[in-house]
């Protein structure tokens, strides 16, 4: 079904970051498959392609090859298989990569939170593996449109110091697209996204709020600040006092503040996604720190809270329909 094409890039997961990207790597050069959960969006894809808004207002539109994952027979064949999705579907979704992602493909998964490193090395042991967090933002628009809603670096890296050779080459096509930087620390670039995360998205999402709003409202402001205060304890106690995600002071809470700066008008995905009446990210984020936190004895109360709403909004959502 899939003929080996030079330069070909899965993308597993057609929301709006996977649109995003693929449509940089369609730039790029790539010849370009989508992997969807529903057989509807795959054939959405095929009839009418891809349209993506571009910041600087162009529309790109392309008509990629698109399969649900149930139409997969064979592994597939690709230079790089980028996965992503959000984490309420990564645990359905790897035991279908183990069976058809051949072991020497090279995959990128690209995802906020934090609990999928451990898990992809139980279901995936014996493949090439990156990490990759992104400042870029994008919104779905519907199963084949999507807009770009802000540019920023994509880091990847590999707790094992990988430096595939399918991933090098993808990062120097896209380049003029999308600037990627390899880290030596990519497990610490996930954690300090991660509490970045934990401290915007469920208050944008209780609140209904764009992420400026926790500058300018003082009250959503102490609120991310209680956030923030209660983590450090538990990264020092996970990392250790001396390691520059504990020692560097007050860069990670700079780092919450431009963030929000850069993306005053965005809607975080959290939001998006109790809108919509989808799951969220929030087990992988506060939720993820709320549980880690009980093996050092620590309490984490406004996270805790925090947690527990946004469930409360999931199940409200999903009974409610």
């Amino acid at each position: 079904m899939m003929k080996h094409q030079e330069r070909t890039i899965s993308i597993i997961g057609a929301g709006a970051l996977g649109m995003l990207f693929g449509t940089y790597s369609y730039l790029s050069g790539y010849n370009v498959q989508y992997i969807t959960r529903r057989k509807k969006q795959a054939s959405l894809i095929e009839e009418k392609g891809i349209s993506v808004t571009l910041g600087d207002g162009q529309t790109v539109q392309y008509v990629p090859q698109a399969f649900a994952c149930d139409e997969i027979k064979a592994p597939l064949v690709a230079d790089l298989v980028l996965v992503v999705v959000k984490q309420p579907q990564l645990l359905e979704l790897l035991p279908w990569l183990s069976n058809y992602v051949a072991p020497w493909s090279e995959l990128l998964f690209l995802m906020n939170g934090l609990g999928h490193k451990e898990k992809v090395e139980h279901f995936l042991p014996k493949h090439t593996v990156m990490y990759g967090i992104t400042q870029c933002g994008a919104t779905r628009l519907s199963d084949w449109e999507t807009m770009e809603r802000g540019k920023g670096v994509t880091m990847i890296g590999s707790p094992q110091g990988l430096n595939p050779p399918g991933v090098q080459r993808w990062k120097n096509a896209i380049a003029p697209y999308l600037e990627i930087v390899y880290s030596d620390d990519i497990e610490a670039e996930l954690w300090s996204k991660a509490m970045i995360n934990a401290c915007i998205n469920p208050i944008t999402a209780l609140f209904e709020v764009p992420n400026g709003a926790l500058i300018t409202n003082k009250h959503l402001n102490w609120m991310m600040r209680e956030v923030y205060e209660e983590l450090i304890p538990l990264f020092s106690k996970v990392w250790g006092e001396n390691h520059p995600l504990v020692s560097a002071g007050e860069a990670l809470w700079k780092k919450v503040i431009n963030v929000c700066q850069q993306t005053a008008e965005n809607r975080s995905s959290m939001l998006q996604d109790i809108v919509h009446h989808r799951k969220t990210e929030i087990e992988a984020l506060n939720g993820y720190f709320v549980h880690l936190s009980e093996r050092y004895g620590l309490k984490l109360t406004v996270n805790q809270l925090l947690y527990k709403a946004i469930l409360a909004l999931e199940e409200k959502s999903t009974t409610s329909r």
